[in-house]
């Protein structure tokens, strides 16, 4: 009996050690385009994403990274005003939420399936706007996700996460918005070592900020002026606009 288990596991192994051995040079892959960044290195990183989960589809990895992918993707195409990033993000928005769901429901407790579904969940809404995100039952899902990844891990994904907590409630419509909370959130992330480093994160604590009345004025044209020197395209049009109400 004994000898026919040991068997039985060899042929496991035998089975598992090919998909094991394409899945991890794969996600090894993923994670260097994706630190490369740019909308090209990111599209090569979704195809592979693909590959992995169609060897490994219950990969908890292999799923969070596509989202992370599809996600990152669809920022990069945001960052730089590319034509057509709106209509992207409602399909590509989608698809990244899609993967990020599986990663939850094989890792319900771990943060990346959640961030990723909550980021995807938010570039989707630049495409079908943040009124039909809410009609589509996507506002609560958003909250709790990034609400449980910020309790997990306050500074993930190098304090996004709470920078993704506060616009959420400075962007949602009348009466849901929230802007004393929004404020408190991007006070937790400007305590953030993350903080003096990034300036498209800064640029939307400004547009908060000049949307709080006269008492924030001044710091947020401190804040704005600074940002805008090195903020990318799509920061620099709502900084614009901030600067507009100062």
């Amino acid at each position: 009996m004994k000898t026919i288990r040991i068997f039985l596991c060899m042929v496991v192994m035998a089975v598992l050690m090919p998909i094991i051995a394409i899945a991890n040079p794969l996600l090894d892959e993923m994670d260097t385009l994706t630190t490369k960044g740019n909308v090209d290195n990111l599209k090569k990183s979704i195809e592979l994403g693909l590959k992995a989960v169609s060897a490994e589809p219950e990969s908890y990895e292999a799923n969070w990274k596509l989202a992370r992918s599809y996600a990152y993707y669809l920022h990069a195409l945001q960052q730089h005003l590319v034509p057509g990033w709106e209509e992207e993000c409602k399909v590509v928005g989608k698809k990244g939420m899609t993967y990020a769901e599986e990663a939850m429901k094989l890792e319900p407790d771990k943060p990346e399936g959640r961030y990723f579904f909550a980021f995807s969940a938010g570039m989707y809404s630049y495409g079908i706007s943040i009124l039909g995100a809410i009609k589509e039952g996507l506002k609560g899902k958003t909250q709790n996700n990034f609400e449980k990844v910020y309790a997990m891990d306050k500074n993930y994904d190098q304090g996004w996460c709470a920078v993704s907590l506060a616009r959420f409630w400075h962007q949602l419509p009348w009466p849901l918005k929230n802007k004393e909370k929004a404020l408190e959130y991007y006070r937790e992330f400007q305590a953030m070592p993350f903080y003096a480093k990034d300036a498209n994160s800064r640029v939307l604590f400004g547009d908060l900020l000049a949307d709080m009345g006269d008492k924030h004025k001044k710091e947020a044209k401190e804040i704005l002026d600074v940002a805008m020197k090195t903020c990318s395209e799509y920061y620099m049009a709502i900084a614009k606009e901030a600067m507009k109400k100062l």
